[in-house]
């Protein structure tokens, strides 16, 4: 029973291997294009605007401290930073943020779209949250 059920298991590794290698390649090509960056949000946008330019950006959550090494929680003047910098893009821009006053404040005029997201932070202590898709377009 050993070698089949081991030769069994490289057969089934090897399926895995073959469309995982499919999904890499489908991904590469869509993806061609793409490019992703961890950088202060204002040299990215600085450097990459035009208008054929699409920025989605996730920064840390307003009043969510950041976790060391990880990423930096940003403080309220950073927000308003980032929130006057994407007014002025000429790319278009989508943002997620957690739902907050603050939030829908300080981006009101711009698209909000409210949606309940499910955490798979395996420390995250709320499974179930409300965060708004913010967008210019």
């Amino acid at each position: 029973m050993g070698p089949a059920s081991a030769s069994s298991n490289s057969m089934a590794a090897c399926r895995d291997l073959g469309l995982l290698k499919d999904l890499f390649n489908l991904a590469s090509t869509r993806l061609h294009r793409v490019l992703i960056e961890q950088r202060d949000f204002a040299d990215c946008i600085r450097r990459w605007d035009s208008r054929g330019t699409f920025f989605y950006l996730d920064p840390p959550y307003v009043g969510v401290r950041g976790h060391k090494g990880v990423y930096e929680s940003l403080t309220q003047e950073r927000h308003i930073e980032l929130a006057g910098l994407l007014r002025r893009v000429r790319g278009k821009w989508l943002l997620t943020l957690n739902d907050c006053h603050f939030v829908r404040t300080l981006y009101r005029g711009c698209k909000q779209l409210p949606v309940f997201v499910t955490s798979t932070l395996p420390r995250c202590s709320i499974a179930r949250r409300r965060e708004l898709l913010i967008g210019d377009f």
